[in-house]
């Protein structure tokens, strides 16, 4: 992979230049070095881990809109994704597991290649992303991507358009606590718009889940059947510390959360006390103490 650059001398360099000139010595400066010391420092803004900032269907932040033949599909995005450099560019790895890979452009990284493909093993079903262009302002991210998304058998097209993240790790961990503290319900079922519906059951999704302070920004979740599960908080995201985990004969895979204190946007994966398999692609909850 090429990176792709732009060369914006340091003043240091400058400076090393003028001061060659007034003495009258032939100072040799090396522009592979100056363009990799510049490469390095436009690179470094953009590694680390992003959580997705809170959905808002009413102004589309962070709502992807799959178009399906009769209807829209919107799908909150929630999770993290994490940068990190590689031979020639950033590789980027969400926490569903997949993998891609991004050069950095005069305006931000961009995917290397328009055929980049991944099976999601967590919503089971795959994607090819030919656009993802990625902007960074100081804590703030935003992204821009469009994708073909395999769905029942045929393949339709993805866009996020407007989509916002934040750094991991800037936020106090009592700040992090409260947004997910408390009892949460499950709100009802809408299954139109897929909301709090079991997949492939189509079975709607109630109860409710009460998160305890954990250890080391930890949140522990009691599920309604008397399971608890550990996850790990970093500001308006939580995810499952380890997976998978077991509460008896159930199992949870993945588990991602997305909360504002208020409304929480899950994702959830897993197999029921039956040996059931199944994916909560949009949970829904209110908290309600």
């Amino acid at each position: 992979m090429t990176l792709i650059t732009t060369h914006r001398p340091h003043a240091f360099t400058r400076l090393l230049a003028a001061m060659a000139a007034a003495v009258g010595t032939a100072l040799a400066l090396s522009p592979g070095a100056a363009t990799a010391d510049a490469d390095n420092h436009d690179v470094d803004q953009y590694l680390g881990t992003w959580n997705y900032d809170q959905p808002d269907f009413s102004s589309g932040t962070n709502i992807a809109v799959m178009q399906l033949p009769a209807s829209e599909y919107k799908i909150p995005q929630i999770g993290t994704v994490v940068f990190e450099r590689e031979p020639g560019g950033v590789v980027g790895r969400s926490d569903q597991g997949c993998t891609w890979h991004f050069a950095l452009g005069s305006d931000g990284l961009d995917l290397t290649s328009k055929d980049q493909y991944c099976f999601n093993k967590v919503i089971g079903s795959g994607y090819n992303v030919d656009t993802w262009h990625v902007t960074v302002r100081g804590s703030r991210e935003r992204e821009t991507v469009h994708a073909t998304s395999d769905f029942n058998g045929g393949q339709y097209p993805f866009v996020l358009d407007n989509a916002s993240r934040t750094r991991a790790g800037i936020e106090k961990p009592h700040e992090t606590l409260e947004h997910f503290i408390g009892t949460w319900i499950f709100d009802p079922a809408d299954p139109a718009r897929g909301i709090n519906l079991l997949n492939p059951q189509r079975v709607p999704k109630t109860g409710s889940v009460t998160f305890t302070p954990g250890d080391r920004g930890q949140v522990k979740a009691r599920t309604d059947d008397g399971c608890v599960w550990t996850l790990a908080a970093d500001g308006n995201t939580a995810e499952l510390a380890s997976m998978p985990q077991r509460c008896g004969s159930q199992t949870v895979n993945f588990w991602s959360i997305a909360s504002d204190g208020h409304h929480e946007f899950a994702v959830v994966n897993g197999i029921d006390a039956q040996g059931t398999g199944y994916l909560l692609s949009i949970g829904s909850l209110t908290k309600t103490s």
